[in-house]
């Protein structure tokens, strides 16, 4: 399907029919047509033809159960309205695609460990820790295009699903055979989308290597001669006092060395863990708790005076759009963002000498420990991270630690004087976006 031609249009061939009931096949079959002799000049030269003979069998296949396949198609276009009403039940969907891909038929489709690790490698793991939710669900998608364009060509897989297709409508398995069609739809016409089979196939790979990290974690706490049970019964700060003694032995050390020279895999995963922790850390700024690790006001006041004469013509822009009854435009609220990060940069090496920076590192080892305290072991190591962000060997300028303090900093001070001003209503939106 073409971006200019509408799921439920008119088929351009003259059908009359609607175009995913006529041509949705066809479309497939004239993408396929262009692979093989691509595909077959590249195993060609590794003196390795039996890929191109069993493409060539399957394409054989696909056009034998051409009529059955159009009449499969034909009969779930009768029950379109209620796959459409399925769509919009996101919980039902889920779960529906869940257990029909569950079924043994797609195991040969299924990700591996191996395969859903090196896309990891690639794009980055999710973080045990996120509290970015979009953004790890961002990562997660990539994850599984990264899959999908490394292994078996997707028109491939596109036709065998088509050819289940049969099968399913026999059986009266109307919504399985939607599901499976509309998988195969966003396949060939939406390939930078993630679909509800990819999705499924990625979960056993990716359930697959979460029990491999953990058996990794498992074995090298064994390897440290740790129990892993009264770690994990520990607050935060008594596991951090642990490592901290480990890491002061030598030969705990030279152990944790060796265990990681011996998995390369699992070390780069911790690696990438503490990088995701440190990225992580930057949003407990936004928690009503951490206010303390903000600015006094009397810090941030100095600079209102040049946020403010760089936000105006900003700002009446956001204002006219408003007038009019329409939202500010995203370049805009962008553009007021940017300007709020500028300013916080040249904050930094002004007021975070050595003296505010102790400061600074005392207040987050105390709410380090408050968290802890509280049970709250997931902000605790997110606040013990962002301590690790001070103690890189940068200039303060470029500490996206100190940076994001000031730019928050601003922030809440100008909501603040929004407030103040009688004018929250017409700077919501702008305040959102920054």
């Amino acid at each position: 399907m073409t971006a200019s031609i509408g799921r439920n249009d008119p088929c351009p061939c003259g059908s009359g029919k609607k175009y995913k009931h006529c041509c949705m096949r066809k479309a497939v079959d004239r993408r396929v047509v262009r692979h093989p002799a691509r595909q077959g000049k590249r195993r060609r030269q590794a003196d390795d033809l039996q890929p191109i003979t069993q493409m060539i069998e399957e394409i054989a296949a696909y056009e034998a159960m051409g009529e059955e396949i159009d009449a499969a198609v034909a009969t779930l276009e009768h029950h379109r309205p209620a796959f459409e009403a399925l769509l919009e039940d996101s919980q039902a969907l889920m779960e529906r695609t869940h257990r029909l891909f569950a079924d043994a038929r797609f195991k040969p489709f299924h990700c591996t460990a191996d395969e859903v690790q090196q896309a990891f490698e690639e794009v980055g793991y999710p973080g045990d820790f996120a509290l970015d939710a979009d953004r790890e669900a961002e990562k997660m998608v990539a994850a599984i295009l990264h899959v999908a364009a490394h292994r078996e060509d997707q028109l491939s897989v596109a036709r065998k699903l088509m050819m289940m297709l049969p099968e399913y409508v026999a059986e009266q398995r109307y919504m399985d055979a939607w599901l499976i069609l509309y998988s195969v739809y966003l396949m060939t016409e939406a390939p930078d989308q993630s679909n509800p089979f990819l999705f499924e196939m990625f979960g056993y790979g990716n359930e697959a290597l979460a029990k491999q990290l953990l058996a990794q974690h498992t074995a090298l706490l064994q390897h440290l001669g740790l129990d892993e049970e009264a770690i994990d019964a520990m607050s935060f700060d008594e596991a951090e006092a642990l490592a901290q003694a480990q890491t002061a032995d030598p030969a705990t050390n030279a152990a944790l060395g060796a265990y990681f020279a011996a998995h390369p895999e699992f070390h780069a995963y911790v690696e990438s863990e503490i990088v995701d922790m440190e990225r992580q850390s930057l949003l407990l700024l936004d928690r009503e708790d951490a206010e303390r690790l903000c600015l006094d006001p009397e810090e941030v006041m100095p600079y209102m005076a040049t946020l403010m004469e760089r936000l105006h013509p900003l700002e009446a822009q956001a204002r006219e759009a408003m007038e009019k009854g329409e939202s500010p435009r995203q370049e805009t609220l962008e553009a007021m963002s940017q300007t709020l990060m500028d300013v916080a940069r040249a904050m930094v090496p002004e007021i975070f000498t050595a003296e505010r920076l102790a400061r600074l590192k005392a207040d987050l080892k105390t709410y380090q420990h408050a968290l802890s305290q509280a049970g709250d072991n997931r902000a605790a190591a997110l606040a013990h991270s962002a301590g690790m962000l001070l103690q890189r060997e940068e200039p303060p300028a470029d500490n996206p630690l100190l940076i994001t303090i000031c730019f928050v900093s601003l922030r809440e001070m100008l909501i603040a004087m929004s407030k103040k001003e009688g004018q929250q209503d017409g700077a919501t939106e702008e305040e959102q976006a920054l």
